[in-house]
């Protein structure tokens, strides 16, 4: 249903224009309600491919919490990885994904540490120590 958006001209690259990012979370939305999840991380993952929406912190977000609520933590971490080197800069991004205890549970201490050493590298400066923003 959704490939007559996703046409392209032979010859493109990913630097053609897709969907803009309201409408795919639309169609995220839409495949979600319907039950199919798996369509849903389609719709983001072919969306990531792009270049104007590969460094979207929303689409990230929405797909980060999409493999959770689907019960894949581990995915969800892999996507949290892909997300922070897509969208470096985005405080929101790093920090929603550090709130959430199915990623968090998952990292552990050392790769905690890299992360918020990370975070500073990147002069995104935390206020607090991160087991009070993200406690385990």
């Amino acid at each position: 249903a959704w490939d007559c958006m996703w046409h392209v001209p032979e010859g493109s690259d990913a630097a053609t224009p897709g969907p803009p990012p309201s409408v795919l979370l639309l169609m995220v939305a839409f495949e979600v309600r319907r039950g199919s999840v798996k369509r849903a991380c389609a719709v983001l993952e072919r969306a990531l491919q792009r270049r104007e929406t590969r460094q979207s912190a929303l689409i990230w977000r929405c797909y980060l919490d999409l493999a959770i609520e689907d019960g894949r933590p581990e995915a969800a971490k892999r996507l949290f990885y892909r997300a922070i080197n897509a969208c470096p800069w985005s405080k929101s991004l790093w920090m929603h994904s550090l709130r959430r205890t199915e990623i968090r549970a998952l990292l552990d201490s050392q790769e905690l540490a890299d992360v918020v050493q990370l975070m500073g590298d990147k002069e995104l400066r935390l206020r607090t120590m991160v087991e009070e923003v993200a406690p385990v």
